[in-house]
């Protein structure tokens, strides 16, 4: 909490103590977390690393997606490519959420290209081709909210159906 209360302030003092503890520790969830604090300060030196990181296997999934998340919120460019590789490498739904999330973040036109084949290939796995167009439209995505909040206005939340809850 207090690594992305720091990353949230945007308080650059704090980089070279958090890149110091992420390096300290083994401790996933932690590292991750640190990870996205230094994503919300842009701190572009460090995306290397996690670019590095991120293509390890056996990682703990939530780490996974930290990594990813820091990356896109850094704007890393050069991410692009690591990204759809890890995207058609993927075998679980973590994993190619977090890898479908980051590339959306980063929104360089260029992974739009490899996006799309991976979308047209049918040989890809339905949970592959599924996260690129998600990839895609978050992408695409102009407004300053999600694209599915209009479905939750006025909704009545006790109300279940499965479609909405699927939305939602």
């Amino acid at each position: 909490a207090m690594a992305v209360s720091l990353g949230l302030l945007n308080w650059n003092a704090a980089e070279g103590i958090l890149w110091e503890k992420f390096e300290d520790s083994n401790d996933q969830p932690l590292r991750g977390y640190i990870a996205l604090a230094l994503g919300l300060m842009r701190a572009n030196s460090k995306a290397e690393t996690f670019r590095s990181l991120i293509q390890k296997r056996g990682l703990d999934f939530k780490f996974r997606l930290n990594l990813a998340r820091a990356l896109g919120l850094m704007g890393d460019a050069q991410a692009v490519g690591t990204l759809v590789k890890y995207l058609q490498e993927a075998e679980t739904l973590s994993e190619t959420s977090s890898s479908a999330q980051a590339l959306g973040l980063i929104g360089d036109k260029s992974a739009m290209d490899p996006l799309l084949a991976i979308a047209k290939r049918q040989e890809k796995s339905p949970l592959q081709r599924g996260f690129s167009t998600v990839a895609l439209g978050i992408i695409a995505e102009k407004t300053d909210l999600p694209w599915n909040v209009i479905f939750s206005v006025n909704s009545n939340y006790r109300a279940k159906v499965p479609a909405l809850s699927e939305i939602l």
